[in-house]
């Protein structure tokens, strides 16, 4: 062979692998969203033949093999965070939602979820720590939010239920007062009451979205 051949070969499969090295990475990333698709159609769509519990189980392995694909998209470990706080494997959540602070650790919503995770875990100090984090960002977003944007009232309400997590009566007494000097008819909302009256266990979890009542995973 001789050397213009070579050279000419080496192009051409230096040009095939430049044009296939963005097609691998679609391809890895439109399969890993497949994954994830299929993973919560088979939790609430009709999962016919399996249970709840198995169902999630499926899911979850679905979505650590979407996570292998594309590795740093947080929507895939929320997910999965998700079914096992649901399955009421509290370990696994942690690790899950360890991950996703690592490889996101601007993620807001990421600390308010590792917190739960760790107190359902039975570790409440790591997760007072992040709950104390998540407070103070949703503190500096209000803050760095344009005056004409902000919605005191909103952000008021919302740091309340974020008072009842921290179990911070200070502030929480501090807020109430705020909004009953904006409105002198304001009352605590319904939702906030039943928050503060409820399970503690459950009260996690409905912060979440999550429902406490699903049976543990032997897992």
């Amino acid at each position: 062979m001789n050397k213009e051949l070579k050279k000419n070969l080496k192009f051409i499969g230096i040009t095939v692998l430049i044009l296939l090295y963005p097609s691998y990475y679609l391809f890895k990333y439109a399969y890993s969203d497949y994954l994830n698709d299929r993973a919560l159609n088979i939790v609430y769509g009709a999962h016919k033949g399996v249970n709840d519990t198995e169902a999630k189980e499926k899911a979850i392995e679905l979505l650590e093999k979407a996570k292998s694909y594309r590795k740093k998209h947080y929507i895939f470990y929320y997910n999965q965070a998700k079914l096992y706080l649901e399955l009421q494997n509290f370990p696994k959540a942690e690790t899950t939602l360890g991950e996703l602070i690592q490889i996101r650790p601007d993620d807001d919503k990421g600390y308010l979820y590792y917190g739960v995770a760790l107190e359902l875990n039975h570790k409440p100090d790591s997760a007072r720590q992040l709950y104390a984090e998540y407070r103070n960002r949703v503190d500096r977003e209000y803050r760095d939010t344009k005056p004409e944007n902000q919605n005191p009232e909103q952000y008021r309400t919302y740091r309340l239920t974020l008072d009842l997590l921290l179990r911070d009566e200070t502030s929480f007494n501090k807020d109430l007062q705020y909004l009953q000097n904006e409105d002198p008819g304001f009352v605590m909302a319904d939702d906030l009451n039943e928050l503060h009256a409820t399970d503690r266990s459950d009260f996690l979890l409905q912060m979440l979205g999550v429902s406490g009542t699903v049976s543990t995973s032997g897992k």
